[in-house]
Order: structure tokens, then C-alpha cells, then sequence
């Protein structure tokens, strides 16, 4: 598989290949299974620590946070079965309750730190191109406190009010619309139910010595590689000719364990979470602890990676890379391994300092199959011209039938 179908191609039907590129079928039948998360996250770190829950699978740990949602409210509202505890998945939480035969019913909660409330809804809503509006539920669009989108059977509810912009779906094949509204109403108006703590990184001196590096790294590792050279000074930069040069200065400072120069490269508002250009689990890189966790994380990762592993940026057409150069739209790139399964993924921006990166996705630890995000709305555009030639698309006159 190509590189450039790892990042989440999209808009398409749903798909177990193609990571972080599940995407909801308008013709879904409105089963658990067609939201995020079925098998659950058993590998992935806890984000934060310090809550108990009902779980509806003992393999799988709790959610990362308390969504302000009672799941007996949902189960008179929705006429659903016993209410069966949180489901953790690689993406996001579930809410799961008995259904017909061994078929759960489930809601599936996610939060966005680090972006406003409309920035939220804008990120979800930047995938839906031509034809698909995102609009296909009852009461779509904005209402006060929250904003409903819907394709085909799945419908999305962002939530305002809390700190970091909540998002809570379901299948209207299972729960109406109508009977979810006072939920999303009452979510809305309910006040902020502190999150746990994030595990701390350990206090160490830096710079730390790079360890070892692990499976295709062994031998010399993508940091390996960088470890030892010369920082270099950003300098004038543009994209889209200085992507890759933008993206090595942020391993170099990586490698040599220098978090106090990360913001040479990454926007003060930057990101980080899983490989997808829908910034799946995406929260803050300086919040809290300077950068510390984000290093890390991205260390252990591109540690994995072999010094000469494979990058490429998707190629954008003339109007792409001036949109690009001019701020107007990101870019992405990545690098992946040989079995296509780890991915560090990388979205620039021009900046009036100079090209910024401002997400970076990356697995925690090394996935063992591909990423599914089945229920999750349709990514942004890998090009700034792939939304350009949808729209146009969307506005030509249908054909005349024949006979």
C-alpha cells in the first residue's frame, strides 16, 4: 500500500486497510459496529489516571475522563437494554448498552483540548467535500450550546461549554435525534467535570542519551540519525520547498532531547495525537508541561523507524502549492514503515515566521494492525485542491438519463 493511502484518504466507504481511513457508510444499518472502536484499546497508554468506571469489557481500561453524560438518562431516553459500562477505544469512548441478541447499542464520546468550540466543529466538518454536506440528520447545524452534523445513519453532536469542546455520537438508527436533543441540551448547560491528571513525564537532566533504537530501527534508528548533527538555525522558510528541511530540524531537536527549542519549529498552538488527518485524541503539545510528554512520545516513536525510512509529502498541483505558500492551506507528510502499519504524520503551515508544523500524529506504541476510526466523520483533504475539484463536481448538472 502507498504511503499516501495510510493518511487517512477519504471521502470513502469504510475500510479495515487503509489506516485511520474507516469512514461511515451512508447506508449503515446503525450497529455499534459502525462507530469508532470496535476491538478495544488494550495497548495504548491511559491518558490520565485516577478514575474507576463500570466497564463493559474487563481487557479494556476505563475512559479517559467522565463526558458529563448519565448512562441512565440515555437508557430511558433511547429505550435501550442494561447499561453495560465504558468501552476505551483506540480513537475515543463508549457508552455501552445491552441491545438485540449480543449486538450492543452505544454512544461514543470524544473531547478536543486545545481548540475553541468552533474550531472543533470546523475540523470536523473540513471532510465534508461536494455532495456530502454533513447535514443529513434532522436539526443539522448550529443551535445554542451545540451543533449537529450527520451522514447517512451516524449523527455527531458537538458539545460547548467545558474547557475542551466535547463530541458525542450515535446511530439514529438505534435513538432518534428527537429523543437525543434534550441529552445534548442538558450536556450543554451541565457544569465542568474536572479531568483527571496526566501522568507527569519523569524529572530527568537533559539532554538524555538516545536509546536503542526498536524494530526497524535496531540497527540505526531515524533519530540515530539526527542525534549527532549540528542543530540547525531555522532560517527563511517556505512551503511547499522547505517541508522536509522543517520536519528534520524538528527530529534533530528531538533526538538531542531539546524541548526548550521546540518552538522553532512547532506553532505555539500545535497539536499532537494519533496519524490522522482528523488529529484523532489530539491535544496540546506546550500545555502543562512545556512540550515534555509530546517529546517523548515522538522520541519513543521515530525510534522505531529505520534511518532511512520512507517520506513523502502527497505532490500538489500549481494552485495547490501556491494556496500552500500563501498560508491559505496545510500540507501534510509522513514517514511510514515498511509494513505500512506506524506512521508519523506531519501537518505544515506558513506562518509569517516562516513554515510551522502545527500536528504531529504518531502511535504510542507500535500498532500491530491498521488504525480503524470506523464512525468518525470523513477527513480533510490531503490536497487543498482535492476540496476545489469536489465542489465542482458537486455543481455540475447531472447527466441526462438515457432512453
Amino acid at each position: 500500500m502507498s504511503l499516501l493511502g495510510l493518511v487517512a484518504c477519504g471521502p470513502q466507504k469504510p475500510t479495515q486497510g487503509d489506516t485511520g481511513a474507516a469512514q461511515p457508510d451512508p447506508a449503515a444499518t446503525g450497529t455499534a459496529t459502525d462507530l469508532p472502536g470496535e476491538g478495544g484499546d488494550e495497548t495504548a497508554p491511559a491518558l490520565t489516571e485516577g478514575r474507576s468506571c463500570k466497564r463493559a469489557d474487563a481487557a479494556t481500561p476505563c475512559c479517559d475522563r467522565d463526558y458529563g453524560v448519565d448512562p441512565e438518562q440515555l437508557r430511558s431516553a433511547c429505550g435501550w437494554g442494561e447499561y453495560l459500562g465504558e468501552y476505551r477505544t483506540t480513537t475515543s469512548c463508549q457508552l455501552r448498552f445491552a441491545g438485540e441478541g449480543e449486538q450492543p447499542r452505544a454512544v461514543t464520546l470524544a473531547e478536543f483540548p486545545g481548540l475553541d468550540f468552533q474550531s472543533a466543529v470546523d475540523l470536523h466538518m473540513s471532510g465534508f467535500l461536494g455532495a456530502q454536506d454533513g447535514r443529513e440528520v434532522p436539526g443539522a447545524g448550529p443551535h445554542e450550546g451545540y451543533f449537529f452534523s450527520g451522514l447517512g445513519n451516524l449523527v455527531w453532536a458537538h458539545i460547548d461549554g467545558w474547557a475542551a469542546p466535547r463530541r458525542l455520537a450515535w446511530s439514529r438508527a438505534e435513538c432518534s435525534v428527537e429523543a437525543m436533543t434534550p441529552i445534548v441540551e442538558a450536556l450543554a448547560k451541565a457544569p465542568e467535570i474536572p479531568a483527571p491528571a496526566r501522568p507527569a513525564p519523569e524529572a530527568a537532566a537533559t539532554p538524555r542519551p538516545l536509546p536503542p533504537g526498536t524494530h526497524e530501527g535496531r540497527e540505526k534508528s531515524l533519530l540515530a540519525r539526527y542525534m549527532d548533527r549540528p542543530l540547525e538555525t531555522p532560517a527563511e522558510s517556505e512551503l511547499p520547498t522547505h517541508a522536509m528541511r522543517t520536519i528534520v530540524m524538528l527530529l534533530e531537536r528531538v533526538a538531542q532531547d531539546r524541548a526548550d527549542l521546540l518552538p522553532e519549529v512547532l506553532d505555539p498552538g500545535a497539536r499532537w495525537g494519533l496519524p490522522d488527518r482528523r488529529q484523532l485524541r489530539g491535544r496540546p503539545v506546550f500545555e502543562g508541561d512545556a512540550g515534555r510528554s509530546f517529546l517523548d512520545a515522538l522520541r519513543g516513536a521515530a525510534n522505531r523507524f529505520e534511518a532511512e525510512a520512507k517520506f513523502a509529502c502527497p505532490p500538489l498541483s500549481p494552485q495547490g502549492s501556491a494556496m500552500v505558500a500563501r498560508g491559505e492551506a496545510p500540507m501534510w507528510c509522513a514517514y511510514h514503515s515498511k509494513d505500512g502499519l506506524d506512521l508519523l504524520v506531519f501537518r505544515l503551515r506558513g506562518s509569517e515566521a516562516g513554515a510551522r508544523i502545527d500536528y504531529v500524529g504518531l502511535f504510542e506504541t507500535r500498532p500491530s494492525e491498521a488504525l480503524r476510526a470506523d464512525g468518525e466523520p470523513p477527513p480533510p483533504p490531503m490536497r487543498p485542491t482535492d476540496a476545489i475539484r469536489a465542489e465542482r463536481k458537486a455543481a455540475q448538472p447531472a447527466p441526462p438519463k438515457r432512453g
